[in-house]
């Protein structure tokens, strides 16, 4: 429809872990420009470099009471996070991840946030991530405000294109398309 409507269009997957935020997320990323400018559709380049959980997380100290109101322990997803060691999945909860601290965190989807369903979890604690750990994951900044309570917070995370992603696409169009047009 944009090309019918005079548009250049391209799609591409992009991995946010190549673009600055340390979690593995791909996103489909529709670039448009119009025809008649006679310039493509450009996408950033990835980095040579990625981000690490250890990396978002180095600067946030949640509490013993935002532990436990994530913790994992009290729910069947606890035994199986028992047989797995950091960076793993479990073999038949495959959505069940150990991340680890070396590598980007595993993807934050929406359902991220209830708690008893398996997912991303912390390295070496039984627990999800708190609220601002999920925050520095997605790349939002620490004074980001989100309201509701723990799932509705995660679920805007996991839907959203993480800041940092965007960053970089919105720095690649005005470099490689907005300056050619000046």
């Amino acid at each position: 429809m944009l090309k019918d409507c005079g548009y250049n269009v391209q799609a591409k997957v992009l991995n946010a872990m190549w673009l600055g935020v340390p979690q593995m997320r791909e996103r489909l990323i529709f670039i448009g420009v119009r025809k008649d400018l006679g310039l493509d559709p450009v996408f950033p380049k990835p980095l040579p470099y990625y981000y690490t959980l250890r990396d978002a997380l180095k600067h946030i100290q949640p509490t013993e009471e935002e532990k436990e109101a994530v913790s994992i322990k009290r729910y069947q997803i606890y035994r199986f996070y028992q047989e797995i060691k950091p960076g793993s999945q479990h073999p038949k909860r495959f959505n069940l991840i150990r991340c680890a601290w070396n590598r980007p965190c595993f993807t934050i989807t929406q359902s991220t946030g209830n708690v008893s369903t398996a997912g991303p979890t912390h390295p070496d604690e039984p627990r999800k991530f708190t609220v601002e750990e999920t925050k520095s994951i997605c790349s939002f900044p620490p004074d980001y405000i989100l309201t509701g309570d723990y799932v509705r917070q995660i679920e805007r995370l996991g839907r959203a294109v993480p800041p940092l992603m965007m960053k970089k696409i919105s720095e690649t169009i005005a470099r490689e398309i907005l300056c050619k047009l000046q």
